[in-house]
């Protein structure tokens, strides 16, 4: 919820889905290629190695770990979701970057 209310973004609009919550990454992968293609820009939250693994095979940039509270902006180029393949790692903000 602090990401929602950082953006800005409507809770409404926030989706819960039990299929995130998963470790290999199979099937958050199987999740994105399944979104609407209406939907063009998507934030998803889930566990680790799930989420690092998959920023190091969908992202062209090679990380050892996304930390907690992490974030990884993937940018595919693509029409629909189920073609997403390799894309571009766009921006990694990792906490210890936010320290003072």
């Amino acid at each position: 919820m602090v990401f929602l209310r950082q953006l800005q973004f409507p809770f409404d609009k926030f989706q819960v889905s039990d299929g995130l919550y998963d470790f290999s990454g199979d099937d958050v992968l199987h999740f994105a290629k399944a979104l609407d293609d209406h939907l063009e820009t998507v934030m998803v939250f889930g566990h680790n190695h799930a989420f690092t693994h998959l920023a190091n095979s969908l992202g062209n940039t090679y990380i050892e770990n996304v930390p907690t509270s992490g974030v990884v902006h993937l940018e595919f180029d693509v029409s629909d979701w189920k073609s997403i393949s390799k894309g571009t790692t766009k921006q990694m903000i990792f906490p210890k970057q936010l320290r003072g």
